[in-house]
């Protein structure tokens, strides 16, 4: 038994010996990277990580957006058709203003669909500069 000890004793030794070996390695060759790449290729990759960043950072602002104007454009509409198929005697006995405010609380929902491209256009550089081109060539009558 106490062979069977030994050996894997000696085989888990070998085993952490490699792997310190193995990440010292690892270790000296991103420093010889590291010391490789000279200053302005460190600044590129550094900025490179930054715009990256921003961008991250403009499109989960734009989501999040989008996901809240659609929940606060379609709240309304679905309260009223709750409401509506709790209560059918709902619509019926409201007034002109109530019935004015029904609709256009019920008709709501169609906000989100035209937020969405001011939502775009205020937060997407790329999709501003395709509509400037698309209503250049129509207002102007541009052929590409």
């Amino acid at each position: 038994m106490s062979n069977v000890t030994s050996s894997v004793d000696n085989a888990v030794a070998q085993s952490v010996d490699s792997d310190d070996t193995t990440n010292a390695q690892c270790d000296k060759n991103v420093m010889n990277e590291q010391s490789n790449i000279s200053h302005s290729e460190w600044l590129r990759r550094r900025d490179a990580k930054k715009t990256n960043h921003n961008h991250a950072k403009r499109t989960t602002v734009m989501f999040a957006l989008i996901t809240a104007v659609f929940v606060l454009s379609y709240l309304p509409h679905l309260l009223l058709q709750i409401v509506t198929f709790l209560n059918p005697n709902f619509v019926t006995n409201m007034s002109f203003i109530g019935l004015v405010l029904y609709n256009t609380f019920i008709w709501c929902l169609f906000i989100n669909n035209m937020a969405n491209a001011y939502i775009y256009g205020f937060l997407v550089r790329r999709f501003r500069a395709e509509i400037r081109l698309l209503y250049g060539q129509i207002l102007f009558c541009r052929r590409t």
